[in-house]
C-alpha cells in the first residue's frame, strides 16, 4: 500500500499519495521522495521514478504475501486442506477497511443503494471462499495434466509457465483499466479494497504453483499425493577420479494403508462395497472368495462385527524401453500391485482401482533377494491386518482390516517370489504339489497325497535339496500373518490356457485337419477369419501363417487366442465331420473354458470341472502320444483352487498387464533413465491424486455416439407401454428417473465395453440357461442410466458340435436396465445353412 514516509498515512491510490507528497515537498523543500513501506524505505530523486516504483509496490501483493505467510502457519483446513486466514489478520484487514471508509466523501444515494444490494446478495461470497475455490480448481487442473500418460513432469512445468505468461500481460492491462475506473468514480474504499484483493489473487494465480516442489508440497499437505518412499536394497562402489564412491541400489515403496484410507474415504465406495458383500451372503452360488470356507478360516480370529476385506497382491516384471533394443533388460522393472478382491465386479477391473505398492529393478531381486525387496511390503500387510485403517465418513467412524489372501502373477513370477524352482524343466516345478516331472507328464488328476502343506514345506527347507523338493528358500512372505506360500491358491488362466494349453491343442488340431485329413485348407480358414463377424468387445485374431502352423506355433496374444478359441466352432466347425475324435478334444477344452470363465460356481461345478480336465488330458495323450506340458499339469489343480479361491476368472492377470501399459506409456515420454523407478512411481501417484481430488468413486465411464432422437420422457417412446408389459422384473422406481428428458443413440461405451444397436446381449442367466436379446434401441437419461430395448431371442436347442445355441430372433420387444445385466459381454449371430447360431 502506498505509504507516506513523512506522516505514515496510507493511500490506496498512487495519485493521491503523489499529490500529498507534492504538498509536503513544497512546504519542506525536500529533494528526495522516500517510500514508506516497512520493508522498503528506498529514496527516489524524482516524482517520475517514485511513481513508477509505487505502481509496482501496491497494497494487494504485500497483503497477499502476508496472507500466504500466515496461511502456512495456520492449522486449519478446508475441503482440500488449504488453510483459512487467521482471525487476527482478518481483524487487521477490517481495521484498514474501516480507516479508509472514514476518509471517503459522501456518496450518491443511488450508488449506495446499488452497492448495498450487491453486498446483500453476495454476503456469503467472501475473499476466503474465493481464494479456496480458486486454489481447489488449480489443484484439479494441475492433477488433470499430471495424470496424462503422454505428459512428462517437464511438460507440465512448461504448461504452467505458458499459462502464467498467457495471463500476466492481459491482467496487467486490466489492472490499469481498473485503476482508471477507480480514479474516475466514487466507489466506496472498502469495496475497492475487496475488489483489489480478488483481482490480485487472480493475478498471482500460479505463484504458489510455480515450481514442482511447491506443487508437490501443496498436494501432500492436502493429503492427495502419497509420495513414494525410497529405500536402499544394496550398495556398490564406483570409482570417480581414482576415488572410490559408495553408490546405492534403491527401490520405491508406497504406503498401501494411506492409499486405501483415501480410496475408501471417497463418497460411495465403502457403502457400495459393503452393500455388495451383504448381497453375496444371501446367494447360494459362489461369486467371490469371501463366500468360501478358506476365507472364513483366514478371518476366524476376528470378531463378527469387524470389517475385514480381502487383498490380492500381484507381481510381475515389465520392460520400460524397447524390448528388442540394445539396452533391453537394463531398465526392466519389477512391479507389485494391490487390489481389494471384493469390489463390485463391474468396477473390479478398472485400472484406477489397481494400486502400485512397490517398484524396483528386476535385477535387484535376483542379486539381493526377496527379504530386502519385500520386507516393507510384509510389514505393511501385517499392519493392515492387525491395525487396519480408520475412517470417518459423515460423522460415522469405521475401522477396516485387510487380510492378504493370494499373490497373483504368471507361473514364473509366482515361483520366484514364493521361493520355488523357477525352471519348469526341473525335477519338481509345481508350487501346489510335490509330484515329480516324469509323473506330472502323465497325470490327469490331482493327487491329494502329494499336495504341499506348511508341514512338508518345513521339511523341504531343512532338506535343502531344491532339485528334489522344488523349494529353493524359505520365502519372506511366510511372515505375513495367516498366509503361507503353500496355501497361495492362485492360477492364471491367461497364461495357462490362452497362451499355453489352447495354443498347443489348437495347433495340433489344425495341423491334423488341414495337412493330414485335408478337411479344408489354410486359405479357407484365413478367409473365414478375415470375414468373421467378431464382437466389438473381443480382440480379433490375426491370420495364421503357414510356417508358424507347421511349427505348432499360433502367434496370438492371450486375448486373441481367447476370441479364436471361443468362436472356433462357428469359424470352421461346420467343415469337420460330426463325431470326429479329434474335434472332441476341442469340445472338451471349450467346456473347460466355459466353466472357468463363469462369474460363479455351484456345488457340483468342482466335480464337473475335474471330470472334464481328466477326459481332456487323457484324450490328448491318447490322440497325440505326447507327454503333458507343465501348464496341462497346473490345470489338474483348478478344481480344488476353485473351491478355495472362488471363480477362477477373478484371478486373471490380463487387467494387471494392462496396468503395465500405463507405465510403459509414461516411460516413453521420460527422456532420462536415471532413477526410472522413482519417476514412474511419482507419475502413478500423481494419477492417483487426480482420482482423489475429483472424488471419483464407483461410477460408469459412459460415452455415447451422436444422438438419434430426443424424447421428453420415457412414455413418449414409441410402443413403450407394450414393451413394458412384455418385460418382467423392471424396477419401476428406477424407471421414474426416465420421466424427464431422455435420448436415443445407436452406440454407447460403458467402462470400455461397446454396445451397439443390433448387438446381442445376455439379458438373463438362470439354471445354466442363457436368455438373449438383440438391441433395437439404447435409451439414456440425464443421469447416464441406460435402458436397452431389445428383440427377444428364442433359444431352440444347443448344438454341441458347433458349441453354439440355435436361435430365432422374434419381433417381441422387451427392455432391461444395464445395471441389471448379469453378463456384460456382447455376442454375435452367425448364419450357417440358413440357421442362426450364437456362441457364448
Amino acid at each position: 500500500m502506498p505509504t507516506c514516509s513523512f506522516c505514515g498515512n496510507f493511500y490506496f491510490k498512487t495519485n493521491a499519495l503523489i499529490t500529498h507528497l507534492k504538498i509536503i515537498h513544497q512546504c519542506q523543500e525536500s529533494s528526495t521522495y522516500s517510500c514508506g513501506e516497512k520493508n522498503c524505505r528506498r529514496n527516489f530523486p524524482s516524482l517520475k521514478s517514485f511513481r513508477k516504483h509505487l505502481n509496482n509496490h501496491s497494497l494487494a501483493p504485500a497483503i497477499h504475501r502476508e496472507l500466504l505467510k500466515r496461511n502456512d502457519s495456520v492449522n486449519c483446513q478446508t475441503t482440500l486442506g488449504i488453510g483459512d486466514i487467521s482471525d487476527d489478520l482478518c481483524q487487521q484487514n477490517l481495521t484498514i477497511k474501516s480507516h479508509y471508509s472514514n476518509l471517503e466523501n459522501e456518496k450518491q444515494k443511488s450508488r449506495q443503494e446499488l452497492y448495498s444490494s450487491v453486498l446483500i446478495q453476495n454476503e456469503k461470497i467472501n475473499f476466503t471462499t474465493f481464494k479456496n475455490k480458486l486454489n481447489e480448481k488449480i489443484i484439479v487442473f494441475m492433477c488433470g495434466i499430471y495424470s496424462e500418460n503422454t505428459f512428462s513432469r517437464k511438460d507440465v512445468q512448461k504448461i504452467m509457465n505458458l499459462i502464467n505468461e498467457l495471463l500476466s500481460e492481459p491482467l496487467d492491462i486490466f489492472n490499469k483499466f481498473i485503476d482508471h475506473v477507480y480514479n474516475e468514480s466514487n466507489i466506496p474504499a472498502e469495496d475497492v479494497f475487496e475488489m483489489n484483493r480478488f483481482f490480485q489473487e487472480l493475478k498471482i494465480l500460479f505463484e504458489d504453483f510455480g515450481t514442482e516442489h511447491l506443487r508437490f508440497k501443496i498436494l501432500e499437505r492436502a493429503d492427495l499425493f502419497i509420495k513414494p518412499v525410497e529405500f536402499t536394497v544394496g550398495e556398490y562402489i564406483e570409482t570417480k577420479n581414482n576415488v572410490p564412491v559408495v553408490k546405492k541400489y534403491t527401490a520405491h515403496f508406497i504406503s498401501l494403508s494411506q492409499v486405501l484410507r483415501n480410496f475408501f474415504s471417497i463418497p460411495g465406495i465403502l457403502f457400495e462395497t459393503m452393500t455388495y458383500l451383504e448381497q453375496l451372503q444371501n446367494l447360494d452360488n459362489v461369486y467371490n472368495i469371501i463366500q468360501t470356507n478358506f476365507w472364513r478360516e483366514k478371518i476366524s480370529d476376528f470378531k463378527k462385527t469387524d470389517i475385514v476385506l480381502p487383498l490380492f497382491i500381484y507381481y510381475d516384471d515389465y520392460e520400460t524401453g524397447n524390448p528388442l533394443g540394445s539396452r533391453a533388460g537394463i531398465h526392466k522393472l519389477g512391479a507389485i500391485y494391490s487390489t481389494v478382491a471384493c469390489l463390485p465386479p463391474k468396477y473390479q477391473s478398472r485400472l484406477e482401482n489397481i494400486f502400485l505398492v512397490t517398484l524396483f529393478h528386476s535385477t535387484d531381486l535376483k542379486e539381493f533377494g526377496d527379504k530386502v525387496i519385500f520386507s516393507k511390503l510384509v510389514d505393511e500387510l501385517n499392519y493392515l491386518r492387525n491395525t487396519g485403517i480408520f475412517l470417518k465418513i459423515q460423522s460415522n467412524e469405521y475401522r477396516l482390516h485387510f487380510c492378504t489372501v493370494s499373490f497373483l502373477g504368471d507361473n514364473l513370477a509366482l515361483n520366484t517370489i514364493l521361493g520355488f524352482q523357477e525352471s519348469f524343466s526341473s525335477n519338481s516345478y509345481c508350487r501346489f504339489c510335490k509330484l515329480l516331472r516324469v509323473d506330472a507328464q502323465n497325470s490327469t488328476l490331482e493327487n491329494v497325497q502329494y499336495l504341499r502343506t506348511p508341514e512338508n514345506y518345513k521339511d523341504d527347507i531343512i532338506t535343502n535339496y531344491p532339485y528334489l523338493t522344488g523349494v529353493k528358500q524359505n520365502s519372506i512372505l511366510n511372515k505375513i500373518k495367516s498366509f503361507h506360500v503353500t496355501e497361495n491358491f492362485c492360477i492364471d488362466i491367461a497364461h495357462d490356457i490362452f497362451e499355453g494349453v489352447a495354443v498347443v491343442v489348437l495347433a495340433h488340431l489344425l495341423n491334423k485337419f488341414i495337412f493330414e485329413e485335408k478337411f479344408f485348407d489354410l486359405q479357407t480358414l484365413n478367409n473365414r477369419l478375415k470375414h468373421f463377424n467378431f464382437s466389438a468387445n473381443h480382440n480379433k485374431p490375426p491370420l495364421i501363417m503357414h510356417e508358424n502352423l507347421k511349427k505348432m506355433n499360433l502367434r496370438m496374444s492371450a486375448s486373441e487366442m481367447k476370441t479364436f478359441l471361443l468362436n472356433a466352432g462357428l469359424i470352421f466347425g461346420d467343415l469337420i465331420p460330426e463325431g470326429n475324435k479329434y474335434w472332441k478334444l476341442y469340445i472338451l477344452l471349450r467346456k473347460i473354458v466355459s466353466v472357468i470363465l463363469k462369474d460363479f460356481f455351484t456345488p457340483e461345478t468342482e466335480n464337473d470341472l475335474r471330470n472334464l480336465i481328466h477326459d481332456h488330458h487323457s484324450l490328448f495323450i491318447s490322440l497325440f502320444a505326447k507327454p503333458l506340458k507343465p501348464k496341462f499339469h497346473f490345470m489338474t489343480h483348478y478344481p480344488s483352487i476353485l473351491l478355495n479361491s472362488g471363480p477362477l476368472k477373478n484371478m486373471s492377470t490380463l487387467r494387471y498387464e494392462s496396468k503395465h501399459r500405463q507405465f510403459k506409456l509414461s516411460a516413453n515420454v521420460i527422456a532420462s533413465r536415471v532413477n526410472i523407478s522413482y519417476s514412474l512411481a511419482v507419475k502413478h501417484q500423481l494419477q492417483l491424486a487426480s482420482k482423489f481430488v475429483n472424488q471419483r468413486g464407483f461410477s460408469h465411464n459412459t460415452s455415447y455416439s451422436t444422438i438419434i432422437k430426443e424424447y421428453s420422457n420415457i412414455d413418449s417412446l414409441p410402443k413403450f407401454s407394450d414393451i413394458l408389459k412384455n418385460s418382467s422384473g423392471i424396477n419401476h422406481e428406477k424407471l421414474c428417473s426416465f420421466d424427464s428428458r431422455i435420448v436415443s443413440c445407436n452406440k454407447i461405451t460403458v467402462n470400455s465395453k461397446i454396445y451397439r444397436v443390433n448387438d446381442i446381449i445376455c439379458v438373463d442367466y438362470e439354471n445354466k440357461n442363457h436368455f438373449f436379446g438383440k438391441i433395437s434401441n439404447i435409451i439414456i437419461n440425464e443421469f447416464n442410466d441406460i435402458l436397452f430395448v431389445y428383440k427377444y431371442i428364442v433359444s431352440i436347442t444347443f448344438n454341441e458340435h458347433l458349441f453354439s445355441y440355435v436361435v430365432d430372433i422374434t419381433e417381441l420387444e422387451k427392455c432391461v436396465f444395464f445395471n441389471f445385466l448379469k453378463i456384460f459381454d456382447t455376442f454375435v449371430i452367425i448364419k450357417r445353412n440358413e440357421i442362426n447360431y450364437l456362441s457364448v
